[in-house]
């Protein structure tokens, strides 16, 4: 048994532990973005206290205003999640070209339990000769899994990015995109 595929996840996990800690660094642990995270909790804490004691005129002005904090803290979300866009980018570049330096004359690492579909048997073979079987996958693909999956549980696990706390007052899509989660589905 080869463990050429371990190591081709352990490369992806520790690219994905190096991308998460470059963003932390260059964005979510800026100055600006605690601030903004910390005055979020004080702004629906505020209209909470309000919702319990103030009369019905009060509500709404608070309510107002906090509307219009959102509408200004969901332009300045936007800008870090650019910022952690763009860190995102480079990092899975760079380490793409690594890795395919170091596993791309390696040949397949896998064996899929399954023939995958002609329109994916590209993204399978990525770096193998067409000549081998149809089932047997490269590294890249294993990375490509690895990377996407792994990145999102460490992200989860450490708290990392936005948050729950900011999908209400990130800028909306363009009329015609498609919704990024199931829970805007169901708010429709």
């Amino acid at each position: 048994m080869s463990l050429i595929p371990l190591a081709v996840i352990a490369f992806s996990t520790t690219a994905a532990l190096v991308t998460e800690f470059l963003q932390w660094f260059f964005v979510w642990r800026t100055p600006g973005f605690v601030t903004l995270k910390n005055n979020l909790s004080k702004h629906e804490k505020l209209v909470d206290d309000a919702k319990e004691t103030s009369t019905t005129k009060n509500l709404k002005k608070k309510e107002q205003r906090l509307q219009t904090w959102r509408t200004e803290a969901g332009r300045q979300m936007a800008s870090y999640n650019m910022k952690a866009s763009v860190v995102l980018m480079v990092c899975v570049l760079v380490t793409y070209k690594v890795m395919t330096r170091l596993f791309s004359q390696i040949g397949p690492v896998g064996r899929l339990p399954f023939e995958p579909p002609p329109f994916l048997q590209k993204v399978t073979h990525r770096g193998l000769d067409a000549s081998t079987d149809a089932r047997d996958c490269s590294a890249v693909f294993i990375f490509v899994l690895c990377q996407g999956s792994v990145r999102m549980v460490i992200g989860k696990l450490l708290n990392l990015g936005m948050g729950r706390e900011f999908k209400d007052i990130m800028p909306t899509l363009p009329k015609g995109f498609p919704s990024l989660s199931m829970d805007d589905k169901k708010a429709k």
